[in-house]
Formats: C-alpha cells, sequence, structure tokens
C-alpha cells in the first residue's frame, strides 16, 4: 500500500527565538498573535475550512505561488489585519461560489492611507465568489503595495478599493474577470506600474468620481 504524503511543514519564526513547528497554517497563525514574527508555509497544498487571519505584526511567507497554495472552502481565503507586514509566495484560492457575504481571496482593512503598508508580495490571488462585491484582492480603508502578483476572479472584479483605500500596484497581472479588473471606489487612490489587465468582462479600471 502506497504510504500517504506527509503533510506540509508549518514554521513560527521569531528573532533571537528561533524555529518553532506547527501541524496547520492555522495553528502556527494563531500561537503568533500579539507577537512580531513570520509565519513559514513549506510547499504543500494546504486546505483550510475557513478564513485565516494574519495580525498586526505578522508576515505569512509561502515556499513561492508555484510551490506553496492555500484554499479556502468558507469566506474569504485571509484576512489581513491593520499593521500586518508581509504576504509573499503564495496561491490563495477563496473557493466557495455562493457565500452568504462578499467574499475574498485576501483582505486588508483599517488603518488608513497614511499606515504603514502591507506588502503582497510574488503571489497569485483568485477568488470563486458570485457574491455581489466579492473580489480576488479588497482593500478596506487601508494602504497595500502589490508587487509582482496576479489577481483572477471569473465571476467578480480582480481588485475592489473602498473607503479610501490606497493600492500601489506593480508588475503584476490582473485577468480573467467577471466583473471589471481594478474598481476604485470614492476617496480610493491607485498606483499601477507595469501592470497588464486583460481579459476582464467590464472596465480594466473602473474609477468613480472622487477616486484618484
Amino acid at each position: 500500500m502506497a504510504s500517504l504524503p506527509a503533510p506540509p511543514k508549518v514554521w513560527l519564526l521569531r528573532a533571537g527565538a528561533g524555529a518553532a513547528e506547527y501541524d496547520s497554517a492555522r495553528e502556527a497563525l494563531e500561537a503568533a498573535a500579539g507577537l512580531e514574527a513570520t509565519v513559514q508555509l513549506g510547499a504543500g497544498v494546504y486546505n483550510e475550512g475557513g478564513s485565516l487571519s494574519v495580525g498586526p505584526r505578522l508576515s505569512l511567507v509561502g515556499a513561492g505561488a508555484d510551490l506553496t497554495f492555500l484554499h479556502c472552502s468558507r469566506g474569504s481565503a485571509l484576512r489581513c489585519a491593520a499593521g500586518a507586514v508581509r504576504v509573499a509566495g503564495l496561491t490563495i484560492h477563496q473557493t466557495e461560489p455562493t457565500p452568504a457575504q462578499p467574499a475574498y481571496a485576501l483582505e486588508m482593512r483599517g488603518g488608513g492611507q497614511d499606515s504603514r503598508p502591507l506588502r503582497i508580495e510574488k503571489c497569485s490571488l483568485s477568488a470563486s465568489s458570485a457574491a455581489k462585491l466579492s473580489a480576488a484582492l479588497l482593500v478596506h480603508g487601508a494602504r497595500v503595495e502589490a508587487h509582482f502578483c496576479d489577481f483572477h476572479a471569473p465571476v467578480a472584479a480582480g481588485v475592489l478599493l473602498v473607503a479610501g483605500a490606497y493600492l500601489d500596484i506593480s508588475m503584476g497581472e490582473v485577468a480573467n474577470c467577471g466583473g471589471c479588473g481594478i474598481c476604485a471606489l470614492p476617496g480610493s487612490i491607485l498606483c499601477a506600474n507595469g501592470l497588464e489587465i486583460r481579459a476582464c468582462n467590464e472596465s480594466a479600471i473602473l474609477a468613480s468620481k472622487g477616486s484618484r
């Protein structure tokens, strides 16, 4: 009988404290609450029932978007709080097609346009939700820098900026969206450089009056 594959490795890394190994991404993130630390996900597939939360001063880092896959079957896949530091090297997929509320591969809320930004680097984000106002990435009243990332949402917008959000996005792709590529609602600021937007059913960029 063939043996089952070993579960992916998860480590909690803290300066001066070495590395602690955990059985799941959720367990490591919960253990890291309130700490300045990095949760490192090894190569593999992480099937999560509900949303994972990245708190203030935390980073979540995978082995590469082609090696580390995070799937969430209920609601948003990843929720980042104000003060979260970095998400990198991951493929993040929100898989629930008909959630009761809008759902996202990654949502960042709070902190304001002048706060320290959440950095999203070398990630692939996709959302399957058909709920109104869903997207691969939500930036809600927060500041985010996204570099070398791609965003896909076959039945929704690729990126949604609301409540005075600030997004600096470069060297990536927004593609295969059921709605617009990037939707910037009033009070939001979008800075885009070297970004390809293609194969979206609506506008590449929809900027409401009052956004920049």
